[in-house]
């Protein structure tokens, strides 16, 4: 915060630092998207693609690594970005504004049926009771598991319907 010649204190500190935490989060879900998919997509790839030549290969782990990498990235920008706005819109408890914003972005970035959002979705439903960030991760599996206008009532009550205990949010 700053003072302004008039005596009053500035906002815009704080929207610039919200701004760069979210650009920052989705740079660093893309980095990190990028750093556990490509080994993988190099060692699938080769072992059961023997239909495609050398080239045909790398074009596919390129490809299935930049889609991890950028689901990653947009679901972290989404997901930051929807907690910034729900922080300051409303007086919601901090777990349910969490797992509110993962809900939307789990169902936004992770919603089409594709190969890369099949395997995101199983890493989110099998490891959500690990350490650090149990909201967020309680989210991404209630966004994962409600769909449509389940969404909001998964999220707000996300310890029956999503089978995601209470003390997790």
């Amino acid at each position: 915060e700053s003072v302004g010649d008039r005596g009053h204190v500035s906002k815009m500190g704080d929207l610039r630092d919200e701004l760069r935490r979210i650009l920052q989060g989705f740079l660093h879900g893309f980095l990190y998207g990028a750093k556990i998919r490509f080994p993988h997509a190099l060692l699938m790839v080769s072992l059961f693609r023997n239909d495609l030549p050398w080239t045909g290969k790398m074009d596919k782990v390129l490809s299935l690594t930049f889609n991890h990498a950028r689901n990653l990235g947009l679901f972290v920008f989404t997901y930051k970005s929807l907690v910034a706005s729900l922080r300051k819109t409303t007086n919601l408890q901090e777990g349910i504004t969490t797992a509110l914003a993962g809900g939307i972005g789990g169902s936004l970035v992770f919603g089409d049926d594709t190969s890369i959002n099949t395997q995101q979705k199983l890493w989110g439903t099998s490891s959500w009771k690990g350490n650090g960030y149990p909201s967020l991760k309680a989210g991404i599996v209630c966004g994962l598991v409600c769909h449509g206008p389940w969404l909001w009532y998964c999220s707000a009550k996300s310890d029956t319907h999503c089978r995601i205990p209470s003390q997790v949010l």
